[in-house]
């Protein structure tokens, strides 16, 4: 942030160069300086964030009626053991030509400890022997360096007289900043942290013999459209297709490809002009009664638009038949 003050009159410069790393040059009857400027801090690296070295606020003065001309910000990186320097150096020059420069330092340091992010106290394996320190090793860490480990093992007898381990684990960095963090490793469940020793819950509310740390609510049935396979508690919510239908809305069966699945096909005739004529049908089933009258093709009994001997049939079906 930068902030200026314009104003006429003598202020007490001289204190204020002598508290600030500040060089004026003065051209003209105008002054020229900083009110206020960052003091040289120290810091660790953690608290070396990109939102607080980013921040830059001072405050300038200045008498020159036509404003500032030039502003410029030189930051000077110095790398040191373990820690490092930013030199930054503003320069203002006024459009009378004044000039006034000032700097501050943030030294950062690599002092602080090195911690596993969110460590476990406690784990369970089925086998000692499957337990790895290289698995520790891979657990998250805050540093500002890499991160060596130091492992410190004691075998005990644990909770329901399992085979324990007791593990002490020392974290070094470059810097030499150490830590230590504290993990006991079970063997088998050994009551774990949801069954006693005689493998009975420590919580069952609804005593359905599943902990209630344990329970993961869902829909239980694979043929539901929100099925959730890792669920273990039926919470109610499961959806179902519709009939005929799949999860997406598509027909489980559509075998002559016409949008109505099989399951709600209508079987009858589809020709509205026949005596027959059944308007639900979504298939013709071929037997299309017509009126000789308006047949357009009088030997075409069932209405296909063509003679053959299913029309034969139909003939033959009432031949010889009385009429009234």
């Amino acid at each position: 942030m930068i902030t200026t003050k314009q104003a006429h009159g003598a202020m007490f410069l001289g204190l204020l160069l002598t508290m600030l790393n500040v060089q004026t040059t003065a051209q003209g009857v105008y002054d020229l300086y900083f009110v206020d400027f960052p003091e040289n801090v120290t810091i660790s690296c953690s608290e070396a964030t990109e939102a607080f070295l980013e921040s830059f606020e001072y405050v300038i003065y200045y008498e020159c009626p036509w404003g500032l001309h030039t502003q410029i910000e030189i930051e000077d990186f110095n790398p040191l053991f373990c820690s490092y320097e930013l030199v930054r150096t503003l320069t203002v020059e006024d459009e009378c030509g004044n000039v006034a420069s000032a700097s501050y330092t943030i030294t950062v340091l690599f002092n602080d400890e090195p911690q596993f992010v969110n460590p476990p106290a406690e784990i369970y394996v089925d086998n000692l022997d499957d337990f790895s320190l290289d698995d520790v090793a891979e657990w998250p860490v805050n540093s500002c360096t890499a991160v060596s480990f130091i492992f410190e093992l004691t075998p005990f007898i644990g909770q329901c007289e399992q085979q324990a381990l007791y593990v002490l684990i020392e974290l070094v960095d470059e810097c030499g900043n150490t830590n230590y963090h504290d993990l006991i490793v079970n063997e088998g469940n050994a009551g774990g942290q949801s069954y006693d020793c005689s493998g009975n819950c420590y919580n069952d509310l609804n005593g359905n013999g599943i902990c209630d740390e344990l329970e993961v609510l869902g829909c239980e049935y694979p043929d539901a459209c929100n099925y959730n396979p890792q669920a273990n508690v039926g919470d109610g919510t499961c959806v179902f297709p519709m009939n005929g239908y799949d999860c997406s809305g598509n027909c489980i069966f559509d075998l002559n490809g016409n949008g109505t699945c099989d399951f709600f096909e209508i079987l009858g005739c589809t020709y509205p002009d026949a005596i027959n004529y059944e308007p639900a049908a979504t298939i013709d089933s071929g037997f299309c009664i017509f009126p000789l009258t308006i047949n357009p093709c009088s030997g075409d009994l069932n209405g296909d638009q063509i003679i053959n001997t299913a029309d034969l049939a139909l003939f033959l079906g009432v031949f010889n038949n009385a009429c009234d």
